[in-house]
């Protein structure tokens, strides 16, 4: 019973360790990552660095597409003052 308690014990650490990593509540450090690979191998901490990669991504995307809108605003609002400094 010791032996499956404490292969228990390590698989529930590793769960917790990996929804902290998903939900951002811990960030990926190189220890986490070696102490991951340790006890789950490289597979599992393949897809936790993919997935972060795509939050990640998904955050500079949000943000290049504020700032696109936030250009064309502003092209937008120099072109209508220029048009009514121009009249």
């Amino acid at each position: 019973m010791g032996r499956a308690a404490e292969a228990l014990r390590s698989a529930t650490e590793s769960l917790e360790l990996v929804r902290a990593l998903l939900s951002d509540r811990q960030p990926l450090t190189g220890s986490l990552a070696r102490r991951l690979c340790e006890r789950e191998g490289d597979a599992l901490l393949a897809v936790v660095q993919c997935h972060l990669a795509c939050k990640d991504f998904e955050k500079a995307l949000e943000s290049g597409t504020e700032a696109h809108t936030r250009f064309r605003s502003s092209g937008d609002a120099r072109r209508e003052a220029a048009a009514l400094t121009a009249v």
